[in-house]
């Protein structure tokens, strides 16, 4: 949700500078997306849980490999997201 705080005082700077206020002028910035685990609403001790369980089942020593086992079976494909 944009910051209506902040909209509103780049339109009040903008209008004492005489530069026009249209919507264009005060569009907040596009926010980031959140980090994995709270897109998919799940803790970060719950994702670290899962990287650990895929890295046991999978004789993998750490998320590199993990990521080398992804390519190499397919499941990735480079180029793709």
């Amino acid at each position: 949700m944009p910051d209506l705080r902040a909209i509103a005082a780049l339109v009040e700077a903008t209008s004492a500078a005489g530069t026009p206020t249209t919507l264009e002028s005060a569009e907040p910035p596009v926010p980031l997306p959140p980090p994995v685990p709270l897109a998919l609403f799940m803790s970060p001790l719950t994702a670290k849980t899962h990287v650990n369980r895929m890295m046991a089942k999978l004789g993998a020593r750490d998320r590199a490999q993990l990521v080398v086992i992804a390519y190499e079976t397919g499941l990735v494909r480079p180029g793709l997201s």
